[in-house]
């Protein structure tokens, strides 16, 4: 319970976050190995909620900066491919930082990568 508890948590405040879906994956396998059925269909509604409520988070111009970011271009790569200023993209890539609430572009890249792959 406490691990749906803190899914919740973090889906109320960092959406994008994976580690909600982790808490949600380990509540259900805990429920399932202790036969808790009201549980384990709690956790099933609350995951199946979460993956087709997710709104967009990025603008158009952040996912496909987001998009170079998970291939491993550099911010003046970048900046170069869509005509932009070096600046720019730094501020876009915070962006994308600030709203997914990561730390670095590895998880941005990952995040991005995992969810080419729901689609």
């Amino acid at each position: 319970m406490t691990r749906v508890e803190l899914a919740r948590l973090l889906n109320r405040h960092r959406p994008a976050d994976a580690t909600a879906d982790d808490h949600l994956d380990a509540a259900l396998r805990i429920a399932q190995r202790l036969g808790m059925t009201p549980l384990h269909d709690q956790v099933l509604a609350l995951r199946d909620a979460r993956r087709h409520s997710r709104a967009p988070l990025l603008t158009a111009r952040e996912e496909q900066v987001a998009s170079m970011v998970a291939d491993g271009l550099s911010n003046r790569q970048i900046a170069s491919r869509l005509h932009l200023s070096e600046r720019t993209v730094e501020n876009h890539v915070t962006h994308i930082l600030a709203k997914l609430g990561f730390d670095s572009r590895a998880r941005v890249a990952a995040w991005f990568t995992a969810r080419q792959r729901e689609n």
